[in-house]
């Protein structure tokens, strides 16, 4: 959607800026150390496993070296 269409681009930011800040800001439930606003968590597992790599269940990988020996190619992934 373009926010330019309906109001302006830089005074839109502002404001969500300031919301983020206000929901960021606000208080916590006991138990917790933070406060995520939408797509923050899905952010961060993705940097995560950018850095670390991305988990596969040990039959996945099993399937998947199978796999590759029945079709010749190649299976030197890191484990």
């Amino acid at each position: 959607m373009r926010v330019d269409a309906f109001r302006d681009a830089a005074e839109f930011k502002s404001d969500m800026d300031r919301e983020l800040r206000a929901f960021k800001d606000s208080e916590k439930v006991p138990s917790q150390e933070r406060i995520y606003v939408a797509g923050e968590p899905e952010y961060e597992k993705t940097k995560y496993h950018r850095e670390h790599g991305v988990p596969v269940h040990v039959k996945v990988w099993d399937g998947l070296r199978k796999l590759a020996n029945e079709l010749g190619i190649p299976f030197d992934l890191a484990r």
